[in-house]
């Protein structure tokens, strides 16, 4: 069987960012010393929360490959309070960076590890396997 060009498949992957409600609450994740100052933010997360999925979730990035539909790999980070998907992909929220392209190659990863096993997989089936 031909070895897979990992990197003609990563060019082609697809990748989605989506949420899902972190079930932590706000006020386990802000100590900063100063109470007013956590209790304000929490505050301010929970008022957005009424309208605002990003205002407190769990963010998720899967990236998937359209030539292998039955493999995808995902990343996860909880505890997320932002704007939106673009405040997410521009900043950490400190202004220091994202975490969404460390993500994305998590999920690359992930996706090329499936890749690869199921490509290994089918080897038993060729004649060089058996």
């Amino acid at each position: 069987m031909p070895a897979l060009d990992l990197d003609t498949i990563r060019s082609g992957i697809v990748y989605t960012l989506t949420t899902e409600t972190e079930y932590d609450d706000p006020e386990d994740h802000f100590a900063t010393g100063d109470d007013d100052l956590d209790a304000k933010t929490v505050a301010d997360i929970r008022e957005r929360m009424q309208w605002n999925d990003w205002a407190w979730c769990t963010a998720i990035v899967t990236a998937t490959h359209p030539d292998f539909p039955t493999c995808h790999g995902t990343a996860t980070l909880g505890g997320c309070s932002y704007e939106d998907a673009d405040d997410f992909k521009n900043t950490q929220g400190n202004g220091e960076g994202s975490y969404y392209p460390q993500m994305c190659d998590e999920a690359a990863d992930d996706l090329l590890q499936c890749i690869t096993d199921f490509a290994a997989s089918l080897t038993k089936f060729t004649a060089e396997g058996r």
